[in-house]
């Protein structure tokens, strides 16, 4: 998968089928709207899937807690297939940028776009301005077919998968639900191991109810609500089951501790752990 990021000024000399979104999670219902973009993509299309570099509302905020970092969403999106992932910079000029213009002038004229995929509740452009039926209007003029892919709902209750339902389940605790929801185990950074390889430690942060990661970035991590919980963690491709234990102190801080099964070898410490979190601990 190649990685357009940093620059306004792209430029494709083939056709491509194009899908837009913040893909935050990646979950189950993004993996069906990728799935069908492949799908519907003809032989000579390459497909794209356009996204912008940092969540939208950081413009206004210092820290937008996430499900999915950047470099998670690349991982991800790259292990589906995709050609190629367009991060555009989102600037106060991309915000007011006029829905029609970025239908033509990016998508199609930039971008050669032939075949749009979307979400039926897809919006675009300044103040959301843009559709699925400006959609359908413009692409009899442009030249371009665009496939509304309906949501993805839970077999168990018929509810819509969304990231904003992934969250809820996270800030219940509820880590089986929102892995099913996503597709795979939520996955958190460790930020320091012991010395005997048998400890990682991460500090954490509570902001409007939710626990996150506490980071000084424009993104930072969704964390589980204080609780024990099992898990597994990744140095690189190196995985070792363990116990999570999330503590919370009386400063609306806290702090994460994974205690693992069998000690690391010093050759996989130089990797960022990555946490997995896979069930709620009921002893």
């Amino acid at each position: 998968m190649k990685i357009i990021q940093g620059t306004t000024d792209i430029r494709f000399d083939f056709p491509t089928a194009v899908t837009l979104g913040k893909f935050d999670g990646l979950h189950i219902g993004h993996q069906k709207l990728i799935r069908e973009l492949k799908s519907v993509a003809k032989a000579d299309q390459k497909t794209a899937v356009f996204t912008f570099d940092v969540p939208p509302a950081s413009v206004l905020h210092k820290a937008v807690p996430v499900l999915t970092t950047r470099e998670e969403k690349r991982r991800l999106m790259a292990a589906m297939g995709v050609d190629y992932l367009i991060e555009y910079p989102f600037t106060d000029e991309t915000r007011k940028m006029d829905a029609a213009w970025f239908v033509r002038e990016l998508l199609c004229g930039q971008l050669c776009m032939k075949t749009m995929v979307v979400g039926p509740d897809c919006r675009y452009g300044y103040e959301r301005g843009g559709d699925v039926h400006l959609l359908q209007k413009m692409s009899e003029e442009l030249g371009f077919s665009v496939h509304v892919v309906e949501k993805e709902r839970t077999v168990k209750d018929g509810r819509i998968v969304s990231s904003s339902r992934v969250k809820e389940e996270l800030k219940k605790g509820d880590i089986e639900e929102a892995n099913r929801l996503l597709g795979y185990l939520y996955v958190v950074q460790g930020q320091a191991i012991n010395g005997q390889g048998t400890e990682i430690t991460a500090k954490l942060k509570k902001e409007n109810g939710a626990w996150m990661m506490d980071q000084r970035e424009e993104e930072c991590k969704y964390v589980l609500p204080p609780g024990r919980y099992f898990s597994k963690v990744w140095f690189g491709d190196h995985g070792v089951r363990g116990v999570t234990n999330i503590t919370e102190n009386v400063t609306e801080s806290g702090e994460l501790l994974t205690i693992l099964n069998e000690p690391v070898s010093e050759k996989y410490r130089g990797f960022t752990p990555e946490i997995g979190m896979i069930a709620q601990y009921r002893g």
